[in-house]
């Protein structure tokens, strides 16, 4: 009889998974720009050499720390479309809303994911990996909008219509929450509030009563 094998994560993903955990709690108290490889290593109780094994440089630190961010925001959408709505237009007021309850609940993971963009418009590889994210994100507006349409329950467009629509409410999904952390008084509540006035005007043509 063979013994059974773990199903658990390797020791070396476990090491892996402390170093981006140390990673992430540095970045969120002192920023991207004032963490060092070092740091890290010191942080999570390892080496240096250990810590660039599985991350070459802090660039590929910071993209497996926010991997891990997308991957939780990511589980917080998909978790909404899972979900059972009445039509389609509940659906993507929940879609459009889900972000702006789970960034209040996670906002040094939020403040990380902003810095994200500026380094995407100063490297390719960065914009690169923004471009699939922003790609992914846009099908999943899009699918909603299409079936809505065919249900009778959102006006009919064309299919430049409704490429712009779905452009124009995940534009306005990542101004507001970017908005309402970099902006004094701004919560999250009033954002995801007007981003959904906004979005139903965009899709119905009429603001909410």
């Amino acid at each position: 009889m063979e013994p059974m094998r773990s199903t658990g994560p390797s020791r070396v993903e476990r090491t892996k998974l402390k170093i981006l955990k140390a990673a992430f709690e540095l970045m969120a108290k002192n920023g991207v720009a004032g963490v060092t490889i070092q740091d890290v290593a010191k942080r999570a109780k390892t080496s240096h050499p250990l810590v660039t094994y599985h991350f070459d440089d802090m660039d590929l630190l910071y993209i497996g720390v926010l991997k891990q961010i997308l991957e939780e925001m990511r589980g917080a959408t998909v978790a909404v479309l899972e979900m059972s709505h009445p039509n389609q237009k509940a659906l993507l007021k929940a879609y459009t809303q889900v972000l702006f309850y789970w960034g209040k609940k996670n906002q040094a993971k939020m403040r990380l994911w902003i810095y994200f963009y500026y380094l995407a418009s100063v490297h390719d590889d960065f914009r690169q990996f923004n471009d699939e994210i922003r790609k992914v994100g846009r099908a999943r507006i899009l699918s909603i909008l299409t079936k809505g349409m065919a249900l009778g329950e959102f006006p009919k467009t064309d299919e430049k219509g409704l490429d712009d629509l779905s452009i124009n409410i995940q534009a306005l999904l990542t101004g507001h929450l970017i908005m309402c952390l970099s902006e004094s008084g701004y919560s999250f509540d009033e954002a995801g509030r007007i981003l959904s006035s906004q979005v139903q005007t965009l899709v119905l043509g009429k603001a909410c009563p």
